[in-house]
């Protein structure tokens, strides 16, 4: 096997080990994701996030306090102003 394909074989066997390691998270009081009153409508002509959807992300951005985040910053930018 060339030098170069053992390398590029041995990266991407170290990042899926890395990847499927088990994560040792700390205890968590709730959920880090909880699922919402999200309903799904589809068209015919469909496009979504591979990863749950619009309404995940926004479930997630609302976990996370970041619409209070923004506005905070807003209302402080706007009174230097």
């Amino acid at each position: 096997m060339k030098r170069k394909t053992h390398q590029w074989m041995a990266c991407r066997g170290r990042r899926i080990r890395d990847r499927l390691a088990r994560r040792r998270w700390k205890d968590q009081p709730h959920p880090m994701l909880r699922a919402g009153n999200i309903r799904y409508e589809l068209a015919q002509r469909d496009r979504a996030i591979t990863c749950g959807g619009i309404g995940a992300m926004h479930l997630l951005a609302q976990h996370v306090g970041l619409p209070q985040a923004i506005n905070t910053t807003t209302q402080q930018m706007l009174k230097n102003v």
